[in-house]
């Protein structure tokens, strides 16, 4: 999976290709808490379009970072859902 990360101001951007399951939700939830930990970071944006599969624990990573982020009064959206 390709994870490509970018911050502006209170936003963090997070773009994913590939599969976020068992074996990528870690790196996903990794990258993400530790910028939400050591920035301002309030608001997460997840762009899924180039995402082929989630699993279980790919739901369970995002989850998690919203249960962070609505700590610090912050929200996530995600973009790019199928349908499939």
């Amino acid at each position: 999976m390709k994870i490509k990360v970018k911050t502006s101001g209170e936003m963090l951007m997070v773009s994913l290709e590939g599969e976020l399951d068992h074996h990528t939700a870690k790196i996903f939830k990794a990258r993400v808490q530790q910028k939400v930990e050591t920035g301002d970071i309030k608001y997460l944006v997840i762009d899924m379009c180039r995402l082929s599969f989630m699993d279980s624990s790919g739901i369970g990573a995002i989850l998690g970072r919203l249960n962070q982020l609505k700590k610090k009064d912050g929200k996530v959206v995600v973009l790019g859902c199928s349908h499939r």
